[in-house]
């Protein structure tokens, strides 16, 4: 009996400090949203005020909320702060045993009124889905903790990125957590492409303290260019209501640029028989500015075949030139950049050949001279003929 006695006062103890205070949603005016079709949505909004209660401690949200399918669905849960945007909380991110709960972090309530606004959404494949008003928002001696992926703006293709995962426990009691630091995307809201890590851990165990954070690297290395979305990393914790917790931290965006800063290439369009305007489409890769000179060749043949160039970053432009009158030949034409800063930086262009012909002297104009010629000889003759008979 006092064995019992002592497990129940150090259970209450265990209780206590981790319970501060609690208030279910129906004591604020929330009433069950209970939804029995299919893509269908409603929302309550609920008000209260939590700076006057003296408890230390981090506020969790509590959601209970219950779906006909966990899986394959498109039905979620949102909440929204006051004017912040909407968080998802999709079905997967509940925990579920007898009931379905969310565990939701609230700092920023902590001290002013807050305006809650709470949503339940069917998909297409279920048409039944309830959130409850039990559920509830209380303050704790909790871990409050956030994962949050850092990539690099953009790499040349060819470089390594350097990824950072940086772990956050803003709250009152030490975590121990698992980390997976490239994760598959749980729900397929935009297109993930997948990393091998070339360098670094894939995942860490730790423990982070009250007030802590800590920062893990890894390497990843793209084979193509273009504008990629990371995968984003996870935690799982046990949480004060001793359920496995899963955390997901931000997608970043990646852009993997072309080795060579600019690109160029030039067409064609005949202005007569034998002049062209010629017209350079000139592109910057990178998200950095450039200023250089073009060049069009050959120099001797284009008009104006210097001109400055100045590229806002990943901008495009186009820059026109014109030929003189080209005697007939076979002509090669062609564009050069030089970059300012660097005169080694030179990007060069496609060429086009372009011939004019000597154009030979239509037969109808031979046979039209032929007959003046003949007839101012006829005219001649009998000119000579007349004068010579008169003598």
């Amino acid at each position: 009996m006092k064995k019992k006695m002592l497990f129940l006062v150090a259970f209450l103890l265990i209780l206590t400090s981790v319970f501060s205070y609690e208030a279910q949603l129906s004591s604020l005016g929330f009433e069950t949203i209970d939804i029995n079709q299919s893509q269908k949505k409603e929302c309550q909004l609920v008000s209260f005020n939590l700076s006057d209660i003296n408890e230390t401690g981090n506020v969790i949200l509590s959601l209970q909320a219950k779906f006909e399918a966990i899986k394959s669905d498109s039905s979620y849960v949102s909440l929204q702060v006051n004017d912040n945007a909407p968080q998802i909380i999709w079905p997967e991110f509940f925990s579920c045993e007898k009931t379905c709960w969310a565990r939701i972090f609230l700092p920023e309530v902590r001290s002013k009124k807050t305006d809650l606004t709470l949503c339940i959404s069917t998909g297409g494949l279920i048409n039944s889905a309830e959130l409850s008003n039990s559920s509830f928002i209380g303050i704790y001696q909790t871990p409050v903790l956030s994962i949050k992926t850092n990539a690099p703006q953009s790499i040349i293709l060819g470089e390594r990125a350097k990824m950072s995962i940086q772990i956050t426990n803003s709250g009152t009691k030490k975590a121990e957590l698992f980390s997976q630091f490239v994760s598959q995307d749980i729900r397929s809201l935009i297109d993930i492409t997948s990393f091998d890590i070339v360098e670094g851990e894939s995942s860490v165990t730790t423990e982070v303290n009250p007030g802590e954070s800590k920062e893990f690297f890894y390497y990843i290395k793209p084979n193509k260019t273009g504008t990629y979305n990371l995968p984003y990393a996870i935690l799982n914790f046990d949480n004060v209501f001793a359920e496995k917790q899963i955390i997901v931290s931000n997608h970043t965006q990646l852009k993997v640029l072309t080795p060579e800063q600019v690109s160029v290439s030039i067409v064609s369009v005949p202005i007569s028989k034998n002049s062209l305007k010629i017209t350079a489409i000139v592109k910057n890769n990178w998200n950095k500015r450039f200023e250089g000179s073009i060049y069009f060749k050959p120099t001797d043949i284009v008009t104006s075949q210097v001109k400055e160039l100045s590229l806002e970053p990943e901008s495009e432009r186009e820059i026109t030139a014109y030929t003189m009158q080209l005697l007939p030949g076979q002509y090669n034409f062609s564009a050069l950049i030089v970059d300012t800063a660097d005169n080694n930086n030179q990007y060069y262009s496609n060429s086009i050949e372009y011939p004019v012909i000597k154009e030979d002297i239509p037969f109808s104009i031979i046979f039209a001279g032929v007959g003046v010629i003949a007839a101012v000889a006829v005219f001649i003759g009998i000119y000579y003929l007349r004068d010579k008979k008169r003598k």
